[in-house]
């Protein structure tokens, strides 16, 4: 498990179908349980590999089972990561004393896993807080943007160039 504040935990834990009352609107083949121990630490937005059948999940949810007034086991709602982000950084340095500048591009993150879901008409009708230009909904563990940084999202062998519209860091 990585965690997002960047700590990694090996432990055991139970894998499962998700339930259809999560989520009606994306197909159930994605959606994953995970129950595992209270000392892994599972957050939203943990990265988890599956070492056996070496997949990867990045958990959305995750709920607290208490049993008799103790902390029994960490529930997450997990996604399988489908598709990979690089983040490219702008970087401009002075090249010389007369203050020209060369802009250099600059790999800030490479291969972030990630849920990628197109947008489709029937998921503006159910949320309709969804933006007119967005074409992808992006699950991915936090990492730090700039205004200026250039996303590229990969899936398979496709490469889509992406620009941010609106971000929501939970």
């Amino acid at each position: 498990i990585e965690n997002p504040n960047g700590t990694t935990v090996e432990s055991k834990a139970l894998f499962g179908r998700a339930v259809k009352q999560f989520n009606n609107m994306i197909s159930l083949e994605s959606h994953r349980r995970a129950l595992t121990l209270p000392s892994a630490g599972l957050e939203n937005g943990s990265l988890i590999t599956n070492d056996v059948t070496d997949e990867k999940f990045i958990v959305v949810a995750t709920f607290k089972e208490v049993i008799e007034n103790m902390l029994a086991s960490i529930v997450g709602h997990m996604l399988l990561c489908n598709s990979t982000i690089q983040v490219v950084e702008i970087v401009k340095t002075a090249v010389n004393e007369y203050g020209d500048l060369a802009t250099n591009k600059v790999v800030k993150y490479n291969s972030i896993n990630c849920y990628t879901q197109t947008l489709t008409a029937n998921l503006r009708q159910q949320d309709m807080g969804l933006f007119l230009d967005s074409e992808f909904l992006i699950y991915a563990p936090y990492f730090d943007l700039n205004v200026l940084d250039q996303l590229t999202l990969i899936s398979g062998n496709k490469q889509v160039p992406l620009k941010v519209i609106y971000s929501d860091y939970i």
